[in-house]
């Protein structure tokens, strides 16, 4: 694919989202991001994209009006946490989150107006581990699973692929899809361990109609390349032979990384590369290419940079 044809969405408005001191879930993961992308020789090709902030409609596909109204009110009233301890807010928290899903959105637009063929979303806050109606984990909104309803109910995208590569188990995307068979929610993650969130296990399949479209890989504590990659693979594999995507979204989580605080695998650069190449081959196959890209995890911050352009260059160099 030409570099040209990828949009990278960053912006300043997820400063709003200020976190406690040592919280690792910060403002500077997007410089660090920033960093990379500028000293990366693909870096100045990419077309750039700023957030819009979602309507309110876009966030009810996934979230009720009661919950929004809750997380403003929260973060207007001056409260230091919302559903919990994990869950920093300031008083721009809401505005960020808004613009995190609205930068996800505006891409999927770009896309489907044919004014790139992928992209990276580096927002934050992250989305994976919301659920409908409850923030966990550092999230708030679920962007990758409005991203899919959006896709859905505005441009009739029959099928959907969900791939989580975050080193925490996506809760929130599970749960909201596990009972459709038109999104298809692939996660690996570390499991078994007493890591957060506790759910992903290979028992965890998916319920009536949508059993059969949910597909976890958990990875022992120390995993590293060696293992992760041919489990990855195979899973992709077995998810070929049941689900043709139309389109491709991915929680792109980078706290796998072997210096990573918050877990214990041990993933490097190359791990990273190897998963946008097999994302983007399977894009390639099905999707028209159309992947989207979205930040979840991610905490060493003199390593962030390289690792999502190490990701995305295995994108861009198969898509």
């Amino acid at each position: 694919m030409d570099p040209k044809r990828f949009g990278f969405l960053i912006d300043p408005i997820y400063d709003a989202h200020e976190t406690e001191e040592e919280h690792p879930e910060c403002a500077r993961r997007i410089r660090a991001i920033q960093a990379g992308l500028d000293s990366h020789r693909f870096g100045p090709m990419f077309k750039r994209f700023q957030a819009g902030s979602a309507d309110m409609d876009a966030i009810q596909l996934v979230h009720s009006k009661e919950y929004i109204q809750e997380f403003r009110s929260a973060c207007q009233s001056g409260l230091s946490y919302f559903h919990s301890y994990d869950n920093c807010i300031s008083e721009g928290s809401f505005e960020a989150a808004c613009h995190a899903v609205g930068g996800v959105l505006g891409h999927l637009e770009a896309v489907m107006a044919e004014e790139i063929d992928s992209g990276f979303c580096a927002i934050r806050p992250p989305g994976h581990h919301a659920e409908r109606n409850k923030a966990m984990g550092f999230c708030y909104f679920n962007n990758v699973a409005i991203a899919a309803r959006y896709l859905k109910s505005r441009y009739s995208v029959e099928k959907v692929l969900i791939v989580d590569f975050d080193v925490h188990h996506g809760n929130g995307t599970q749960h909201i899809f596990e009972e459709e068979p038109s999104v298809f929610y692939f996660s690996v993650h570390e499991h078994p361990s007493f890591l957060f969130p506790g759910t992903g296990r290979r028992s965890e399949v998916g319920i009536g109609a949508g059993k059969g479209f949910t597909l976890n890989v958990p990875m022992p504590p120390s995993t590293g390349d060696d293992r992760v990659l041919p489990a990855f693979d195979y899973a992709l594999e077995q998810i070929t032979e049941v689900f043709k995507a139309d389109f491709v979204l991915v929680s792109a989580g980078f706290d796998a990384y072997e210096h990573d605080p918050l877990a214990h695998l041990n993933f490097t650069e190359k791990a990273y590369e190897h998963f946008g190449r097999q994302i983007g081959a399977y894009a390639r196959a099905f999707s028209k290419g159309r992947v989207i890209s979205v930040l979840e995890g991610g905490y060493f911050l003199p390593k962030l940079g390289d690792l999502c352009m190490a990701y995305i260059e295995g994108l861009v160099h198969t898509l």
